[in-house]
């Protein structure tokens, strides 16, 4: 990303850190990486995701580190698929939350027009407050997560101007091509919430509690509450749009931790279970870009936009194995193919030798996230369920029909040989 980045000298200040600069105890770093395979089971069988979250947790903690010390205020760890902007319902009325000087701050309608609009709120804010239910360091904000699923739709007027000045096409944004978002299935309401961090009310001792950990999500667990991770989104002074993109995008990147053929599973999973709303007014984002043109000009903002929604490097696609050798085969389960059993509570079900108990319905694994989670069709037309689907938690919940393993066990003596 380095031409891009120098493209914006001047505008934004960037910083390139190698992982010397913050992963200094090799023997520490290694040690760290087994208690999360320990800990979390999705990370026990691969390795290069626990590596890869282990060494993204210690760069935010030494990053909030050197950003303190230069007496920074409000931060975000934020992904580059992920737009941060005000919650709209709290001008509409919809919210939990009262913004007095809303009005006077954002006089552009739709407020994502205003340039600076999250830095002009924060400034706000007052602590503590009942009013915006602050009373830590930690803004809560909700992330809605957007599928990848084609909506066609064609911009307003204004918005066709624009990109008719730029000479750019309004699907190369993700802002504009996406507009499905948010979790169909009744166990996964909403995706994982993030906090922006106010670094001046803190001391920089307070960044060295064991506790304050770099998770992205909850960068200081000392600190920021956990239930912010959940706050529904009339209580969110802040929404983070979370992107899939292309598939070629997704899939772009040859060191991803996870694995190509587990990035092709986790896009597939995303579109089967993400798609319960669609973009309207009061949420479209596609006016930021008229609000940017107005603040830069046409000749800058065509110079900053070069080649926007392009996947600059796809290399070799065979490359972005990292963790095949170490992760599950992709054929280990067939998606769309499998026919499984699941753990069930019912009389009904048949023990095994370990005493779990195996429902008769039979399924078909019709998506998976690749560390974890999977949905299910159930295809039995004697059951009621027929034609449902469900959402599993972990392999140890499924087993293929005439098994007598699970799922988890069959990866486990796998991984053995």
């Amino acid at each position: 990303p380095l031409p891009i980045f120098d493209r914006w000298k001047g505008l934004i200040e960037i910083e390139v850190w190698e992982q010397g600069r913050f992963l200094t105890d090799q023997v520490q770093f290694e040690e760290d990486v087994q208690d999360r395979r320990d800990w979390y089971s999705k990370e026990e069988l691969m390795p290069q995701l626990a590596r890869h979250r282990t060494r993204q947790a210690a760069f935010n903690v030494a990053c909030m580190k050197h950003l303190k010390g230069l007496n920074k205020g409000w931060i975000f760890l934020t992904d580059t698929d992920e737009f941060l902007h005000l919650n709209q319902a709290i001008n509409d009325g919809e919210s939990d939350l009262y913004l007095p000087k809303w009005g006077k701050l954002f006089p552009s309608n739709p407020i994502i027009k205003q340039s600076g609009s999250v830095s002009e709120m924060l400034k706000e804010l007052r602590f503590p407050s009942k009013a915006y239910r602050l009373d830590h360091a930690c803004v809560p904000l909700v992330r809605r997560q957007f599928s990848s699923r084609e909506t066609p739709t064609t911009p307003d007027t204004d918005r066709r101007q624009v990109l008719a000045d730029l000479k750019l096409r309004g699907d190369a944004f993700q802002t504009f091509r996406w507009k499905r978002w948010g979790y169909v299935h009744k166990y996964h309401p909403q995706l994982a919430g993030k906090a922006v961090v106010d670094l001046a009310r803190l001391r920089l001792a307070d960044l060295d509690i064991v506790d304050n950990g770099g998770d992205p999500h909850r960068p200081l667990g000392a600190i920021c509450d956990a239930e912010g991770l959940w706050v529904g989104e009339n209580q969110a002074l802040l929404i983070a749009n979370h992107y899939m993109g292309t598939l070629e995008q997704w899939g772009s990147r040859k060191n991803d931790a996870r694995g190509h053929s587990c990035l092709q599973d986790w896009f597939t999973y995303q579109n089967e279970i993400v798609g319960k709303s669609e973009v309207d007014s009061s949420s479209d984002l596609s006016p930021w870009l008229e609000g940017f043109v107005r603040s830069v000009g046409v000749e800058e903002a065509t110079r900053l936009l070069q080649g926007v929604g392009q996947v600059e490097d796809r290399g070799n696609p065979n490359a972005m194995t990292l963790d095949e050798d170490e992760a599950l085969p992709k054929s280990f389960i067939r998606i769309g193919q499998e026919k499984v059993n699941v753990l069930s509570d019912d009389e009904d079900g048949s023990d095994d030798e370990d005493g779990k108990k195996w429902g008769s319905r039979v399924g078909i694994v019709v998506a998976s996230n690749c560390v974890g989670a999977y949905v299910v069709e159930f295809i039995d037309s004697n059951d009621d369920d027929y034609g449902s689907r469900e959402w599993f938690r972990g392999l140890h919940e499924l087993k293929r029909v005439g098994s007598d393993k699970s799922l988890y066990e069959e990866a486990v003596e796998l991984h053995r040989v």
